[in-house]
């Protein structure tokens, strides 16, 4: 990420809170590779079939070993026999991803464009976070409710890409168009989890929220490779 320099910049690794704050940032977002690492993890602790394109990944959080049935819409049920002796991996690493995430917007707001629509995207991206700890705390097979709640965090947080992308368009250049590519794809691919999950649910959740997670982290890895972080006036290009 290349970041123009303005009146006020400074090196990320200067000792200061702020530049120590988005350092802390970029590395929370680089950290959401955890979630992956734990969904391997669990996945490879069945001793039954798991597939990425007919489970859901909650699956892997599932406290209790029994056939799950979810209603999905008045055509489609969801009928599995979910069985995952490392469900707490799963689950922790889903809270921690979401931490992760509302810290990384936190912590690295300043360095975006001040303007509203922007401000409201970061916000849903946040609350794709707070979804995942929901999810987290709240298996599939303890509070179902509450859980797809928390799994909603996919469409706000796929919209909150979109919003940044359109907002910033002029200043992001190129990941403006990759903001609301994946905002796209992710939306759409939620909408089809919900109306034809006979396309596989696994495969269509994943779409829904691998690309955007993917993308937080490639950002905090770039705006640690610049070296160059400006503050809340700058212009990112």
């Amino acid at each position: 990420m290349r970041l123009e320099k303005s009146s006020q910049s400074e090196d990320p690794y200067r000792r200061d809170s702020y530049g120590r704050g988005l350092l802390i940032g970029a590395l929370c977002w680089i950290l959401c590779l955890e979630w992956f690492v734990g969904q391997a993890i669990a996945q490879a602790a069945w001793t039954t079939s798991y597939s990425m394109l007919k489970n859901y990944i909650s699956d892997l959080g599932a406290v209790h070993c029994q056939y799950l049935t979810i209603v999905v819409n008045p055509n489609y049920t969801y009928h599995q026999y979910v069985c995952s002796p490392l469900y707490t991996v799963l689950d922790g690493s889903s809270i921690l991803l979401g931490l992760l995430i509302v810290l990384g917007v936190i912590l690295l707001r300043p360095i975006w464009p001040p303007m509203r629509l922007t401000t409201i995207g970061f916000t849903l991206v946040a609350l794709y976070g707070v979804g995942r700890i929901i999810v987290g705390i709240f298996p599939e097979d303890v509070n179902l409710k509450l859980h797809v709640v928390g799994s909603a965090g996919f469409l706000l947080g796929n919209i909150g890409s979109v919003l940044i992308g359109l907002s910033c368009w002029k200043a992001l250049g190129w990941k403006a168009i990759v903001f609301v590519g994946i905002g796209i794809i992710g939306t759409l691919s939620f909408v089809l989890l919900l109306e034809a999950p006979q396309l596989g649910i696994g495969l269509l959740e994943r779409l829904a929220s691998y690309p955007l997670t993917l993308w937080l982290v490639v950002l905090g890895i770039d705006i640690i490779l610049s070296r160059r972080i400006v503050r809340s006036k700058a212009v990112m290009n």
